[in-house]
């Protein structure tokens, strides 16, 4: 009988280690669990934030230098600050939280990104964009990062059964990216396309900005600014061809809706010319579509006449536009939001922004 007891207090004993052993580990997975949950939560909550402040921060690049580049800024850090996470901790979004990009809308996706805090209004990187004069005029997007580090990092419960420090933290961190820009598609910015294309470097100033205002000339005696097609879709995307033709010798179709479109304000394809800037020239050939702009008509000279083969043929002499830049606050005609942003401002804002995947 002394054996058989023996025998079952050395089984309770057995037991008792077993079980403290399976608390400590059933312990530790609740708390791993627990901190993984609580992990995850947070950076969902920090991914609603970092998209909302990308978004709106990517509505307000408009090639201007530290204008834009500021009100993105502010932008960020104000919506960070409508959000918390946990209920209590609203986000803190920061200038070293915050990026501008190029994003590449052929191959969706982002191609560069300037340092987070990075002035973006400095020389443009070898990498910039055509016609990009600084870095914020090749940047179209805003990466903005949210964050819990530092002394607001998430603290690790039960961290002494995860083999930590009792006073050990988790920083926890999200990521978004926002296109902005110019619009890349015609019908996304006006119902009158003219059958004329511009060069994009002479739309810009030498710091960048758009040449809101400036007049730009055709001449058939060579080098212009901008150059009639020879023909010309209403709707028209970033990456079409179109063909550019002598203004010598003009179908009459463009002759005559140049004429007609005297006096009012158009949008116009940007292209990157043969030769660039200060001596700009087209040669006849097809060019991709870069972006839009918005410019008057002022004035169009010239005339059509009979070829020897009885067709009616015109030649243009010259052209003379302005460059506007519309208020970006400005309704749209028909009262409906600007899309497909993503390509070059050309002095036309997107009114929308789109996420878009993280390099």
């Amino acid at each position: 009988m002394r054996a058989q007891s023996a025998d079952r207090r050395s089984e309770r004993g057995a037991v008792a280690v077993m079980v403290a052993l399976l608390a400590a580990v059933l312990i530790g997975f609740l708390a791993l669990a627990m901190n993984v949950g609580h992990a995850t939560s947070v950076r969902g909550e920090l991914e609603n934030a970092a998209d909302a402040a990308a978004l709106a921060a990517a509505r307000e690049l408009d090639a201007k230098l530290n204008q834009g580049s500021c009100r993105a800024f502010a932008t960020s850090e104000a919506i960070g600050r409508n959000h918390t996470t946990d209920a209590t901790h609203p986000v803190s979004i920061t200038r070293t939280d915050v990026a501008f990009c190029h994003w590449d809308r052929a191959s969706n996706r982002t191609t560069w990104c300037l340092d987070a805090g990075v002035d973006p209004s400095g020389d443009p990187p070898p990498f910039s964009t055509p016609g990009a004069k600084t870095e914020l005029a090749g940047a179209n997007a805003v990466q903005v990062t949210a964050r819990r580090q530092g002394g607001d990092a998430l603290p690790v419960w039960f961290a002494y059964f995860l083999g930590q420090q009792a006073d050990a933290t988790m920083s926890v961190s999200a990521v978004s990216t926002a296109v902005g820009g110019g619009p890349c598609e015609s019908r996304d910015v006006a119902p009158l396309v003219a059958p004329l294309a511009l060069a994009d470097c002479r739309l810009v100033d030498g710091e960048g900005s758009p040449s809101c205002g400036a007049a730009r000339a055709f001449s058939d005696s060579g080098n212009t600014d901008l150059a009639p097609v020879r023909r010309m879709s209403s709707h028209l995307s970033a990456g079409d061809l179109i063909s550019i033709q002598s203004g010598g010798n003009v179908r009459q179709a463009v002759y005559d809706q140049l004429l007609h479109l005297v006096g009012s304000s158009v949008t116009v394809p940007v292209v990157e010319p043969s030769s660039g800037c200060p001596t700009t020239r087209f040669s006849s050939r097809d060019y991709p579509v870069l972006g839009f702009a918005s410019v008057s008509i002022d004035q169009v000279t010239g005339g059509c006449h009979l070829n020897r083969w009885g067709r009616r043929r015109c030649s243009i002499s010259q052209i003379q536009v302005t460059v506007s830049c519309p208020d970006p606050e400005e309704a749209p005609p028909d009262g409906s939001p600007r899309a497909s942003a993503g390509c070059g401002f050309y002095g036309l804002l997107a009114r929308t922004s789109q996420l878009v995947p993280n390099r």
